[in-house]
């Protein structure tokens, strides 16, 4: 999964890449998705036709805000389905650097699909 967030104007884009043989992502809170605070979801498209969407929020790690994110997502075909759940963590600039870009990238805790 790789997630980047731009804080200044309130969206971003989503990709979920090898999830069983499968990659699908998206813009989050782009236009017609209506995103509040520590919220955001948006559509997923993939090869064969597959279609879906997220829907998630960032979360603290104690005093640190927006640390890292969490969130579900389902995506599909006539043929196949699958849903499932993410997290992320902040990847910081290095210390040399003084101030956090204004995008944030964010990498993959673990992509966990439910089961049925």
């Amino acid at each position: 999964m790789n997630m980047t967030w731009n804080f200044g104007t309130r969206d971003g884009r989503i990709d979920i890449t090898n999830f069983d043989n499968r990659s699908f992502g998206g813009p989050l809170c782009g236009a017609n998705v209506l995103c509040s605070n520590n919220q955001f979801a948006g559509p997923l498209s993939g090869a064969g036709d597959l279609k879906g969407a997220a829907i998630g929020s960032f979360v603290n790690n104690g005093p640190e805000k927006a640390a890292g994110v969490i969130g579900n997502f389902g995506v599909g075909n006539n043929n196949w389905k699958a849903n499932g759940i993410f997290g992320g963590a902040v990847c910081h600039k290095r210390a040399e650097q003084s101030a956090f870009l204004p995008t944030y990238p964010l990498t993959s805790l673990k992509v966990i699909p439910s089961q049925s």
